[in-house]
């Protein structure tokens, strides 16, 4: 394990602590000579960048944190070699003069033309703009299907259970957080598309706050954007649509059941007179009861689509269920249940349940009524390193500015792979990291403005980046304790009671139980792919995320937490 230690006594995260730990070091750089890398101090690099008087401002105002760290580090945690390739003490020196200048971008002012700069930058490597987004892919947009790479089983397994089930089928997508599960599912529509299966991009989301009458408004909502909101039709076969009495009487449901919080672009439904903001709260009126039609609705609008648009089928997809709960995820399931007949097991319809495998097994596994007729395929796998590294190729050709050239790689693909390492699988971690570390660093790193980007180069910026994120999230108390909690943690998988007793030495459940959620909800910890079977009711492990590891100076790959 590789520790950035935290000042003595001081109990918490300070944002400047990071940039004073590098000046001390900057101060000593004589001393460390012997390194192999050349770094920023070596020939053809100014010795002692000149700091601006804000940046010697900031250093001296945490002088007294930063006092003594050096004399404090153990001899081990300075010259044993990282996973990384290099000495800790050597990403601490090459990442001196990177940090400094985002200091001098900052204090003078200067950040918003940099920013302009690093849009720029992506020329340099002949892209649009940056590889790492993580917008869903979609169909006729700037981000393809095409760019869909892997999940070759686990899409067969999805494709032949809709296209082999003339009536209906009911699946689930399960898998931990960022490792592609809605991606599969979006993939999954574009391909059943081809056989006529409508679906509309947008999911149905699930929460623990809806009522029966509600969900059926956003199933009825979805389906209606199936039909006449996502593909072009012909005036005539639209205006058919648009009369039909199914479609008249559920647009008029899902109206009253919703009302505009803000304005803005979002789905077009029927009868809406023009588009409305995906930002929707839902109201309960007394007059309009969606669960009790639903069923007969359902049945008219698949035969219409069968008539009017020769379709086989309709898709609906549920997602979010990753956000839940505990309690919350018990409450899902209630409403699952409550809809089972009156829409899961309504002919002509296929439906996708995508969320954790917690989630899942709560919401489906867990109830009877349900797990009897939805069919559960195995956990989605992290995909491989090379498949990761396929999928910035495809990236990188899609958003090509001159299309007569090759693009190149703006981060070295060992760099890729072993942030890909340290979080463990989670794509979305993983890009969220590049993106940042790209979106201050590029056009600045070691090789010069036009060479990729290395580990060396990014990780003194994504600790610093992560550490004071997490202080900015949770309050410094909380952060301090994230950084304990990794401490003890970070190679093996925990439980509330082991947080209760080992990190927050409390006997207060509900306290330890708001803290797991908190971090939770912010990425800081993953759901665990198993159960500990201790006796009684089996209970929900945990893992440390790679944000949290990089936000307590955790230099070390994950220890495979999620089986292979």
């Amino acid at each position: 394990m590789y520790f950035l230690p935290l000042p003595q006594g001081q109990g918490s995260f300070r944002p400047g602590f990071m940039g004073a730990i590098l000046a001390r070091i900057r101060g000593h750089r004589q001393r460390f000579r012997y390194l192999s890398h050349p770094g920023p101090f070596a020939s053809g690099h100014s010795a002692q960048p000149e700091r601006s008087p804000a940046f010697d401002a900031r250093a001296a105002r945490d002088k007294d944190a930063g006092a003594g760290v050096l004399e404090r580090c153990p001899h081990s945690l300075l010259v044993n070699r990282t996973p990384f390739g290099t000495s800790f003490m050597h990403q601490r020196i090459f990442g001196a003069g990177i940090l400094h200048g985002l200091h001098e971008r900052r204090n003078t002012g200067t950040d918003h033309m940099d920013r302009q700069a690093t849009r720029n930058a992506w020329r340099l490597f002949n892209l649009r703009e940056s590889p790492f987004f993580q917008e869903p892919l979609q169909a006729g947009t700037r981000y393809p299907m095409s760019l869909f790479v892997g999940r070759a089983a686990d899409t067969d397994r999805l494709l032949n259970k809709i296209t082999r089930s003339p009536g209906s089928s009911r699946q689930t997508v399960r898998g931990a957080v960022g490792v592609g599960k809605s991606t599969l599912a979006q993939h999954v529509k574009a391909e059943v598309a081809q056989d006529g299966v409508l679906s509309t991009p947008a999911p149905v989301s699930v929460s623990s706050a809806l009522t029966v009458d509600q969900l059926c408004a956003l199933v009825l909502r979805s389906v209606l954007d199936s039909l006449v909101g996502t593909t072009p039709q012909k005036p005539a076969v639209q205006r058919r649509l648009e009369k039909a009495p199914a479609v008249q009487q559920a647009s008029q449901l899902v109206r009253i059941y919703q009302a505009t919080t803000g304005q803005g672009g979002g789905v077009s439904v029927v009868g809406f007179g023009g588009s409305l903001s995906r930002t929707t709260a839902l109201v309960t009126p007394s007059t309009a009861t969606p669960s009790l039609v639903i069923q007969g609705l359902l049945h008219d609008l698949i035969g219409l689509a069968r008539e009017t648009l020769a379709a086989n089928a309709i898709l609906v997809h549920f997602n979010n269920l990753e956000n839940l709960t505990e309690a919350n995820a018990e409450r899902a399931a209630a409403l699952l249940r409550d809809i089972r007949d009156l829409c899961f097991m309504v002919d002509g319809f296929h439906w996708l349940i995508v969320g954790t495998e917690d989630a899942v097994r709560t919401v489906i596994d867990a109830q009877p009524q349900l797990a009897t007729v939805f069919s559960t395929p195995p956990a989605l796998a992290p995909l491989s390193e090379q498949e990761l590294l396929e999928l910035l190729r495809r990236r990188y050709a899609a958003l090509r500015s001159d299309t007569s050239r090759p693009a190149r790689a703006p981060v070295e693909p060992e760099a890729v792979t072993a942030l890909y390492r340290l979080f463990d699988g989670d794509l979305r971690g993983t890009f969220t990291a590049l993106d940042e570390a790209t979106g201050e660093l590029l056009g600045i790193g070691s090789g010069g403005p036009e060479a990729s980007l290395t580990l060396e180069d990014m990780a003194p910026f994504l600790v610093r980046w992560y550490s004071q994120r997490a202080v900015e999230r949770l309050g410094q108390t909380t952060a301090s304790t994230l950084h304990k909690l990794v401490r003890r943690y970070a190679d093996k998988p925990f439980t509330l009671r082991g947080v209760r007793d080992e990190v927050l030495k409390t006997r207060n459940n509900a306290i330890a139980r708001r803290f797991i959620e908190e971090l939770l909800r912010y990425g800081y910890i993953t759901e665990y792919p198993e159960r500990l079977h201790s006796g009684g009711r089996p209970a929900t492990q945990y893992a440390v995320a790679g944000a949290a590891r990089l936000a307590s100076a955790f230099v070390q790959a994950a220890p495979s937490a999620r089986p292979r």
